[in-house]
């Protein structure tokens, strides 16, 4: 995900990101690194190994 700052605007992908803005323009953004934050929204599940399953029981 992209948190816009300035106008509080999440964007879900950059493609999404690259059509508000244009292009050019995000890719400006994108390089000056000040206004726009990129979250990280994928849930990885952690396990411990005790619940794994075997096929070849």
């Amino acid at each position: 995900m992209i948190w816009y700052k300035p106008d509080n605007i999440i964007f879900k992908n950059r493609k999404e990101a690259k059509k508000y803005f244009g292009t050019n323009k995000y890719y400006k953004i994108e390089r000056e690194k000040k206004d726009i934050i990129f979250i990280d929204d994928h849930k990885s599940i952690a396990t411990n190994g005790g619940n794994q399953t075997d096929i070849d029981k």
